[in-house]
């Protein structure tokens, strides 16, 4: 810094020595080599590295903008609405296996998977369609996603859900003759093509289990 301070001003190259790589240097450093350009006739080229800093930060911080701090509490107030919330045993109240296997089934340790709250008038139909095809017990799910939501109220974190990963398995969305309206399903099924590539796991694991009918 001290010979930046006795060059700049007096030798030409020293400025742009030091603007070849200004965001390379550490953040103090880094500012006041800005302040000294700036102190030294190089304003313009401060405020344009400045306005550069400015738009990374903007694209950086972009997708926390629509960030839905809540939103996995609500999916969960959607899951407990698939069936009648039933006693559940003591094993499945500690294990949370039906509910594990059902989020990681749907994908939703992807943030892509997130996308599909999007679709609100869609979502309670696709959410019942991956329950049927995965073979879930609709009752056991609503039970356990009631238990949740209440142990996420209880401490104010979305730990509680994040933890249901740690020993869930994915089912395979092969109970298509569970399904009364098979061209229905598969149009429904085949717009999690469009809400990321975690949803559109779900729509292959899906599809790829349905026997094609041959004319």
């Amino acid at each position: 810094m001290k010979i930046a301070k006795l060059l700049i001003g007096k030798v030409d190259q020293a400025a742009q020595i030091i603007l070849a790589n200004i965001d390379e240097r550490p953040h103090r450093l880094h500012d006041e080599f800005l302040r000294l350009l700036a102190e030294n006739g190089y304003e313009g080229e401060v405020r344009n590295i400045r306005q550069r800093q400015s738009e990374r930060l903007a694209q950086a911080l972009a997708p926390l903008a629509n960030y839905d701090a809540d939103q996995h509490r609500r999916l969960l107030a959607m899951v407990a609405k698939l069936g009648r919330p039933c006693e559940l045993t003591p094993a499945q109240t500690t294990r949370i296996d039906e509910l594990a296997d059902y989020v990681e089934t749907l994908d939703l340790n992807d943030v892509s998977s997130w996308h599909l709250m999007k679709q609100t008038e869609d979502l309670p139909q696709i959410l019942h369609l991956v329950a049927t095809l995965g073979g879930f017990d609709f009752d056991v799910l609503s039970a356990q996603a009631s238990l949740v939501v209440e142990r996420m109220e209880a401490t104010g974190e979305n730990v509680p859900f994040f933890s249901l990963f740690d020993q869930a398995h994915r089912h395979d969305l092969d109970h298509w003759e569970s399904i009364d309206d098979n061209a229905a399903a598969v149009h429904l099924i085949g717009t999690l093509f469009t809400l990321g590539r975690g949803s559109a796991h779900v729509a292959l694991n899906a599809l790829s289990q349905r026997t094609l009918e041959i004319p």
